[in-house]
């Protein structure tokens, strides 16, 4: 992801992998509706919809009776469901969108030393010949996972602990009269069991086994046996509502699960990304997008910084952002899997009884469906984003911008928000009404003459009035309120104003670009 966002923004990066071909496994599943909307910005949304499966809702059963059901077709986004696409062909399509700008993997390529001074980093590689190569870069970037080799050179902490529970993963093929368009929780008396349709015969399972044992006189963890499909059949029957059948076992992978953060994702000119920087329980289907997304915050600001857009200042804003996101996606990751994996009797009666109740509301819905599929991260706590007066209404400073119907003036048509603001740099979104005091009008002109002037690389000014029909788009955009948005590159606001302020956007500018 990282690298094909690089590349696409005219920066040179070399990938370098030490292993010697792509995974096959499927590993990750879910694709939650932020990360769809990135991939629109990048052009692989129409590739990725084809290949992936859609989950409307998502769906809880202790035993036979169903206990929640959470639907996504709310969410206020293009893309209001969940897409179930194994990891492979995820990384498949990144992989390609990277390659067609002329990028290229290096597998069996390892990194084995890395050393930074003020100017750049020193990295040493082990080339698949066995020889090794000294080279010097700008930045170096840590995706390489949990187990990451570029934290462990750079001797970083990685805070946190193992969960004492093991699971299992298993991709089936399957007969069931369950809705295919629902991801499916089973709770029962000894852990839960999920089920992911992924197409209409196939899915992803996994299961609780229990807490990890230890042998009494050495101390040492004892795992679990790996359950055979009539054992994975069992557990489902014991859990759901038994009417989901195994017909084929494709591959299975015993799990352990492990919550842990570095303390900050950039050490000088080094950075971490996804699960290098963290890792946490996989309830939600969180961990794959937000690796995702910590990478297209990263490339966007490496890109300006690169060109001599943006001061190199600009890069301490990606750990503090991140950081933060992160940090909260652990915490709800690990309250899900608290509560789907009590234990006692008494606990799961309780969350059996309260869980539809506590659940009805639709200001929890809400909040649920925005938190888990990503829309409601914000960095309004950020270094680099600012608004002048608080507002009570619509988007803030630090908010992802919804999508909307506006009036283009220039172009004289309606468009989609997300359409119109397309592309790699920022974007000033200057609205108007028909009824606009001159004065304010020559305010607006003066904003966009010193974007003509002083940073016409990285802004388009866009001079827009919205649908008065659109009730929504007043809503979502606070639109009566709210004169001046300006857009970063990936979809967050960065300043937000109620009036044509010339000096406020002016010394904004000056902060984050150069």
């Amino acid at each position: 992801m990282l690298a094909a966002e690089l590349r696409n923004r005219g920066v040179s990066c070399r990938l370098v992998d030490k292993a010697a071909q792509a995974s096959e496994q499927s590993r990750a599943l879910a694709i939650h509706a932020r990360t769809l909307e990135i991939f629109e910005k990048m052009g692989i949304i129409s590739e990725v919809l084809k290949r992936g499966w859609q989950s409307q809702a998502f769906t809880v059963f202790a035993g036979n009776k169903q206990l929640v059901r959470m639907t996504f077709s709310e969410l206020e986004s293009s893309y209001p469901f969940v897409l179930s696409l194994p990891q492979v062909e995820t990384e498949q399509i990144l992989k390609d969108n990277f390659t067609k700008t002329g990028g290229m993997v290096e597998q069996s390529t390892t990194l084995i030393g890395v050393i930074q001074n003020a100017e750049c980093a020193s990295v040493q590689l082990k080339l698949p010949d066995g020889k090794i190569e000294r080279t010097d870069f700008d930045f170096v970037i840590g995706c390489d996972g949990a187990h990451s080799d570029v934290r462990r050179l750079l001797e970083v902490d990685f805070p946190g602990s193992p969960y004492p529970e093991q699971y299992v993963l298993a991709d089936i093929e399957f007969e069931s009269s369950l809705n295919l368009t629902d991801h499916y929780i089973f709770s029962g008396a000894r852990g839960i069991a999920g089920f992911h349709p992924l197409s209409r015969t196939g899915a992803r399972i996994f299961a609780h086994l229990g807490r990890l044992r230890k042998d009494k006189h050495s101390n040492v963890e004892l795992a679990y046996p790996e359950p055979t499909l009539e054992e994975l059949q069992s557990l489902v029957d014991e859990r759901g509502p038994g009417n989901v059948t195994i017909k084929k076992l494709n591959w299975l992978s015993m799990h352990k699960v492990q919550h842990r953060q570095v303390n900050s994702y950039q050490q000088g000119r080094v950075f971490l990304a996804g699960d290098a920087a963290h890792i946490h329980s996989p309830t939600g289907g969180q961990g794959m997008n937000l690796g995702i997304q910590d990478a297209y915050n990263l490339a966007w600001k490496l890109a300006l910084v690169h060109h001599k857009q943006a001061p190199v200042s600009l890069l301490a804003s990606y750990s503090e952002e991140r950081h933060l996101v992160g940090k909260q996606v652990t915490v709800m990751s690990d309250l899900f899997s608290l509560i789907n994996n009590f234990r006692s009797p008494l606990l799961q009666i309780i969350r059996n009884k309260l869980g539809p109740m506590l659940s009805k509301p639709e200001d929890v819905r809400y909040r649920y469906r925005n938190a888990v599929s990503g829309l409601s991260s914000n960095y309004r706590l950020s270094r680099i984003v600012f608004q002048p007066k608080s507002a009570t209404d619509g988007p803030q400073a630090g908010d992802r911008m919804p999508d909307a119907l506006i009036v283009d003036i220039a172009n004289k048509k309606i468009a989609r928000l997300f359409e119109l603001t397309s592309g790699h740099g920022h974007h000033l979104l200057l609205m108007q009404e028909a009824d606009e005091d001159k004065e304010a009008l020559h305010v607006a002109d003066k904003l966009e003459a010193l974007i003509e002037h002083d940073y016409k690389k990285q802004i388009t000014v866009h001079r827009i009035s919205f649908v008065d029909t659109d009730p929504l788009t007043h809503r979502l955009l606070d639109a009566r309120n709210t004169k001046v948005y300006l857009l970063r590159p990936d979809g967050y606001i960065g300043y937000r104003s109620e009036n044509f302020d010339f000096n406020s956007l002016s010394d904004y500018l000056k902060k984050i670009l150069t």
